[in-house]
């Protein structure tokens, strides 16, 4: 088996823009005789303390957003499915300011179940409600847990901190509650990322078309417009003003004193939940804002049947 996850990694040791980590070799521990990958180094760590200690604007959170798509992307045209994605399975590279995919411990073929139907491996709040029901995991359950990146990209928080990662968050996942956004989110964003969280899976888009949308927004932002035709470049114009909007309405996650509850648990474990709601969606989008230095929350209905994308 151990050779088997070798080769889903040795498909990336290509160039480092592919958004996954390069894989060097594989080693062995002599006393444990536990295999290890041998892989390019984050002196950085992960993405989830990238967050956490770096308040970006928009700019910035798109970029990485870029890198983990592509990534994702790169994953699938393989036909292959991570499994566990997740922001401590993110690392970040400060020298080329990049985000990469890695640990693919879990990731297999696209056409076969990578799973028993009674062992989820995963983050509980990552992990799509089709598979908390045990449907297998698809690519489809790598978007979602996509989707869940970009609330936590949002707010620079690890999502449903606040509660115990236990069969009750389950329930409410698949009744539709979804992770908070930041109060200076746009609205494009938003219902990209619930897009990407539909309880259908047969909803969520691709990681193509996704990766296609990102670069769109990217290329507006940073005014890479020389290979649209005219009428993009109004598009172009309009998704970039609102990304500048969204920078001048301040969120610093560092004034919000959110208290993680002790057994809100951020790493991979076996789970098995019974008996769970079949998923459905909510409109009900949660927003946080620590305006005048005040931590609040609040919910609002978006019309989420209405996607703006501005892709073309």
């Amino acid at each position: 088996m151990i050779f088997i996850k070798l080769q889903n990694h040795i498909k990336f040791i290509g160039p480092y823009h592919k958004g996954v980590v390069n894989v060097y070799g594989i080693s062995q521990d002599p006393n444990t005789k536990e295999y290890v990958f041998v892989m390019r180094y984050a002196a950085e760590g992960d993405f989830k303390k990238y967050l956490k200690s770096n308040y970006t604007g928009w700019n910035d959170k798109i970029k990485k957003l870029y890198n983990i798509i592509s990534g994702l992307n790169a994953l699938h045209q393989e036909k292959l499915i991570h499994s566990d994605l997740h922001s401590g399975n993110i690392l970040y590279f400060q020298y080329l300011s990049e985000t990469m995919i890695t640990d693919l411990g879990l990731s297999g073929p696209a056409d076969q179940e990578t799973s028993s139907k009674n062992d989820i491996v995963g983050v509980l709040p990552y992990i799509a409600p089709e598979v908390l029901n045990k449907k297998p995991y698809t690519q489809k359950s790598d978007i979602y847990s996509f989707g869940i990146l970009m609330s936590e990209t949002s707010t620079h928080q690890q999502p449903f901190g606040d509660q115990p990662h236990d069969i009750d968050l389950a329930f409410k996942i698949c009744g539709g509650l979804r992770p908070s956004f930041s109060d200076n989110t746009p609205e494009c964003y938003i219902k990209l990322a619930y897009k990407c969280m539909d309880a259908d899976p047969e909803k969520r888009q691709t990681a193509d078309e996704i990766l296609k949308i990102i670069t769109f927004w990217n290329n507006a932002i940073e005014s890479n417009i020389s290979s649209y035709s005219e009428e993009q470049l109004d598009k172009l114009k309009e998704i970039k003003k609102i990304f500048e909007e969204a920078d001048k309405k301040p969120f610093n996650p560092s004034t919000i004193m959110a208290t993680v509850h002790p057994n809100a648990i951020y790493t991979s474990r076996l789970l098995n939940f019974t008996n769970l709601p079949q998923p459905v969606n909510s409109n009900k989008v949660t927003i946080i804002s620590n305006n005048n230095g005040n931590y609040l929350i609040y919910c609002y209905i978006f019309n989420l049947n209405y996607l703006l994308l501005m892709i073309f």
